[in-house]
């Protein structure tokens, strides 16, 4: 469930009290105590060698000890009084600080699972895939273009403002410490995504170590591949011929021309030079690309508008400063991008034919007379799948013969295999309807197994399709 957002109104604190100014004392006030107890001491005198002590009743005593008293609570007020009235004011801007921390708190806590969940764990982005999440920041987004990089500090929501000094009055330092404090321990919250917007991007170092760049990049990509369409992002490299390193981006619908058919068919965006990489990728209409230079010297190259490069252990300036860089390997990152490529839109299918057309029923009126005629031998049996997309804008239909290979075919048994995401259900389903579709009930039944008990077949009946 998505957390709600945190606030972001900056809040301006209190001014810590002044400590009351000092009140010129009367010498007479400070003279009046030692006069009290000067009487007190003669009368005390008095009362002890005068007279006949068995006639002296104790009662008198009263007198001296009344005076005493009355001495030392006038000596206790007057040096109370200031004391008092400093530790009331310490006493309501603790409490006060104590609000504010308390919801700095708050805060700190709805920003930590609001940066978390809009910013998710590389090693979690396959699970994203085919889900509402997959490319949801589209152009416009406040977070569009914005990828994770690492784990670091990050400036609080709600930034704390420090009140202006007042220079006239005498601070109190027990307030002054404590402000102090909560200013410093609420300037940023540890441990959430720290994020690069590639816009402000240009031409970045990633880090300094390859094999750390190379995994910091990885995740980085899988990220903004997960979140972002490819209408909207293109993500190209400049490698030396042979590299490996970065072989794993060809499952990334991102990293395919899937747009643009040409007589050359889709392209991967992999070039040695990025002059090159950058016109080709001016020409597909993305609004952000990203090139990913790994031993190469582009030094001289220019960088054009739109585009973001990343050097890997380049001398240039680095965005993992400060913060505990994210790590993919390459096994997860494959894992993530075959996942997504599962789900590439078929940009190239415009103008193209459909199954339709492939079948034979471009009008889109299925006459079973005329597709269920007999077939001949080498017809039966056989099936369009598909088009290649290597020859041309139309293509070539690719032909399935499951007739076994002594009657000239590739059958009888055969095997599909792929990652879950990458198609097998939908090349089955185009297997079933094109055999239905050219072949007559009688000449052929199919029985339909799911183990998995998914919906391949959902909908179908296991003994005879109708169309």
């Amino acid at each position: 469930m998505q957390p709600a957002p945190p606030p972001s109104c900056a809040v301006e604190l209190r001014r810590p009290p002044d400590l009351p100014a000092a009140q010129p004392v009367n010498p007479l006030t400070r003279l009046l105590p030692v006069v009290m107890l000067v009487a007190v001491g003669g009368m005390a005198a008095v009362y002890l060698s005068s007279g006949q002590g068995t006639s002296r009743n104790p009662m008198f005593l009263l007198f001296p000890v009344m005076m005493l008293a009355s001495a030392t609570g006038t000596l206790a007020h007057t040096f109370r009084g200031r004391t008092a009235e400093v530790n009331a004011a310490r006493c309501g801007y603790l409490r006060y600080l104590d609000d504010i921390v308390h919801d700095a708190t708050e805060t700190a806590r709805r920003q930590h699972d609001w940066l978390h969940w809009r910013h998710p764990d590389p090693a979690a982005l396959w699970t994203l895939a085919g889900g509402p999440r997959m490319w949801e920041r589209r152009p416009g987004d406040p977070d569009f273009g914005v990828i994770r990089c690492g784990l670091g500090p990050v400036p609080l929501a709600t930034p704390l403002i420090a009140p202006q000094a007042d220079s006239l009055g005498d601070a109190d330092p027990v307030t002054e410490d404590a402000l102090q404090d909560v200013l410093e321990r609420w300037a940023l919250l540890a441990d959430v995504p720290v994020t690069v917007v590639l816009a402000e991007c240009g031409r970045t170092s990633v880090h300094s170590d390859p094999v750390v760049s190379r995994n910091m990049l990885r995740a980085m990509l899988c990220q903004l591949a997960t979140l972002h369409s490819p209408t909207d992002v293109r993500i190209a490299a400049v490698v030396p011929p042979g590299d490996t390193h970065w072989d794993w981006l060809k499952w990334l619908p991102h990293h395919r021309d899937c747009l643009l058919c040409d007589g050359a068919g889709p392209r991967r965006l992999t070039f040695a030079d990025l002059t090159a990489a950058q016109d080709a990728c001016a020409g597909l209409g993305a609004v952000q690309v990203v090139i990913v230079v790994d031993g190469v010297d582009t030094s001289g190259a220019a960088v054009t508008a739109g585009v973001a490069v990343f050097d890997v252990g380049a001398a240039a300036a680095t965005i993992a400063t400060g913060c505990r860089p994210d790590e993919l390997g390459p096994g997860q990152a494959s894992r993530c991008a075959r996942r997504i490529a599962g789900y590439a839109p078929d940009g190239g299918s415009a103008g193209r034919p459909g199954w339709p057309e492939l079948i034979g029923v471009g009008s889109g009126d299925f006459d079973p007379a005329e597709a269920w005629r007999p077939r001949a031998d080498e017809d039966r049996l056989r099936v369009p799948i598909g088009f290649t997309r290597t020859t041309g804008e139309r293509g070539q239909p690719v032909v399935l013969d499951i007739k076994e290979a002594a009657h000239g075919g590739m059958g009888p048994h055969g095997l599909c295999i792929g990652a879950t995401g990458s198609g097998k259900s939908e090349f089955l389903r185009t297997l079933i309807l094109g055999l239905v579709a050219t072949h007559a009930p009688d000449e052929l039944n199919l029985a339909l197994i799911d183990f998995k008990g998914g919906a391949t077949f959902l909908g179908t009946k296991s003994q005879v399709l109708h169309l």
